[in-house]
């Protein structure tokens, strides 16, 4: 989705459009544009226009959490197998941030190595 806000009040001149150009140039390729336009009064303004990107709603790369509430990357297979009887495969894959599919097959991957980190 395309976006435009208002920068300043300039005065154009020759080489200021010219300087302009050159920049969009290099802006390009990171879809941003400034534009010289005339705001309602007449008078010179400048915006610039920009692509907004969407946020990523699967929360990819989260920090997960640990028992106390901080954040944590070390769960040990052995840690998560023994969260696991005590309070459930549920409450353990919210503490890690995780589903319980990827709980699982985390898991799975790590059959057998009881002193590998999960995480």
């Amino acid at each position: 989705m395309k976006y435009m806000e208002y920068i300043g009040q300039i005065t154009v001149t020759e080489s200021l459009t010219d300087r302009i150009a050159r920049i969009n140039e290099r802006l390009r390729e990171n879809q941003v544009t400034l534009h010289l336009d005339q705001d309602v009064e007449g008078k010179d303004i400048l915006t610039v226009e920009y692509e907004k990107r969407q946020k990523n709603e699967r929360n990819a790369g989260r920090r997960r959490l640990d028992v106390s509430g901080g954040h944590s990357s070390l769960w040990r297979v052995s840690d998560v197998k023994a969260s696991m009887k005590d309070i459930g495969y549920q409450e353990t894959a919210k503490l890690l941030g995780c589903s319980k599919s990827t709980l699982y097959r985390r898991l799975k991957e790590l059959d057998g190595k009881d002193d590998w980190l999960f995480y």
